[in-house]
C-alpha cells in the first residue's frame, strides 16, 4: 500500500517551524539552570559581590563553580549604615576568602566606624583589585 504524503505549502511549513522553535525557546527561558554562565556574569556585574555570594553560595553545584570562577569579579560596597556585625562576617566569610576575585571595593563609613577601617587590611594579595574608595560618611 502507497501512502502519499500531502506536501506542506511554504506558509504552513514556515507557521508549523516558527511554532517548534518557540515552544523550544519557552522551554528553555523557564529554567534559570539553562542560562549560560556568561549571562550570568553579565547580572553579576551590576550586583553588590557580597550580595551575590550571600545568594547563590551553596545553591547548587553550578552557581558554587560560577562562584569560584576565575572570570568572575566582585565588587564590594559597604555603606555608612552598615553595622560592624554585618560588616565582619562579610569581611571574614566573604572578603578574605575571595581576594583574588575582587575588583573594586567602595567604603562610604561614618567616622563612629573605626573598627571596620582598622580592621580593613588590603594588601597585595588583593590581586585583581582596581578601583579601592574610602569615604567618611554621616555619623
Amino acid at each position: 500500500m502507497n501512502q502519499i504524503k500531502r506536501k506542506l505549502s511554504f506558509n504552513q511549513s514556515s507557521k508549523e517551524q516558527t511554532k517548534k522553535l518557540r515552544n523550544k525557546f519557552d522551554r528553555k527561558i523557564t529554567s534559570i539552570e539553562n542560562l549560560s554562565n556568561e549571562f550570568f556574569y553579565e547580572i553579576f556585574d551590576y550586583l553588590d559581590g557580597c550580595e551575590i555570594y550571600q545568594t547563590f553560595s551553596n545553591l547548587n553545584h553550578r552557581f558554587q563553580q560560577l562562584l569560584n570562577s576565575s572570570s568572575l569579579r566582585f565588587k564590594i560596597n559597604f555603606h555608612h549604615s552598615t553595622s560592624i556585625e554585618i560588616f565582619m562576617n562579610n569581611y571574614k566569610q566573604i572578603i578574605l576568602l575571595n581576594k583574588d576575585q575582587i575588583f573594586s571595593i567602595h567604603l562610604s563609613l561614618s567616622t563612629h566606624n573605626n573598627q571596620i577601617i582598622s580592621s580593613l587590611n588590603i594588601d597585595s594579595s588583593f590581586n585583581r583589585l582596581e578601583s579601592r574608595v574610602l569615604q567618611s560618611g554621616p555619623g
